[in-house]
């Protein structure tokens, strides 16, 4: 089993509590924190490419050290770059597909909505390209697309989710028909029943070169304690408890600009 990517402080022990002051710590458990999904959101996993900011050098505000294009980020990990091509264990726990709007010229992102805008026009993304992919436009200029939120428990402990997108979203159809088909004792296996190692492969067409994830079936069983960590995180972001961080204000770390 692959080392943990987030690292932990030793601690020793506290001293054990007077009774009274055990009986506070039951009666206000919790208090002062917020329940709300808004304040407990879970952090994002990026596909990095040559144009992601966390690889550029010069970007002294978003260059993260040794970072290269095909390397995953994990946001706010204690070690953030994986390398596509070692990779990560990863346990899938809930699948959200959604409609993702941002505006235009990669100035960010505005929402995620479960079903498709009703005013969406599909348009070419360059009008003076006959061979142009067509994307879901509204009327106010921003663009909508397909993603697939995939939320899960990276080596098996910490909640993380990837965005899937584009070329991307098509691996999310893929795994997900991967998924479908796992079985124990001729059962389908929950979501959270499986583990897989994601790495990233190197693509590329006409019109430029891209990192894509790519995820393998580990042919074990998660233990009792994975799958009970599993089956939290699948009722807290089934439930709304627990939804994804904003994606980052550019559009760019899982999708090349027109690359496809």
């Amino acid at each position: 089993m692959a080392k943990a990517i987030i690292e932990k402080p030793k601690a020793s022990l506290p001293p054990a509590l007077p009774s009274e002051a055990e009986t506070l710590l039951q009666q206000y458990a919790g208090a002062g924190t917020s329940a709300a999904a808004e304040h407990n959101t879970i952090p994002m996993v990026y596909v990095l490419q040559s144009n992601s900011p966390a690889v550029n050098k010069r970007d002294e505000s978003n260059y993260i050290t040794g970072a290269e294009p095909g390397d995953l980020w994990l946001r706010n990990a204690a070690s953030p770059i994986v390398k596509g091509t070692e990779g990560v264990l990863f346990q899938p726990c809930y699948l959200a597909w959604m409609f993702v709007e941002w505006k235009p010229e990669r100035q960010g992102f505005v929402a995620a909505h479960p079903t498709r805008p009703a005013d969406c026009r599909q348009q070419p993304v360059d009008p003076n390209d006959e061979d142009s992919r067509w994307q879901w436009e509204r009327p106010n200029g921003n663009y909508v697309e397909d993603t697939c939120y995939v939320y899960g428990l990276i080596n098996m402990e910490h909640p993380y989710v990837i965005p899937l997108s584009s070329t991307g979203y098509r691996v999310a159809r893929d795994w997900n028909t991967d998924m479908r088909n796992r079985k124990h004792n001729g059962q389908p296996l929950p979501v959270f029943g499986t583990i897989y190692r994601l790495k990233t492969a190197f693509r590329s067409n006409a019109k430029g070169n891209w990192f894509l994830l790519t995820f393998e079936f580990v042919p074990e069983l998660p233990t009792a304690e994975q799958i009970q960590r599993g089956l939290e995180l699948f009722k807290a972001v089934g439930s709304g408890q627990q939804k994804a961080e904003a994606e980052e204000a550019q559009a760019g770390p899982n999708k090349p600009a027109d690359v496809f």
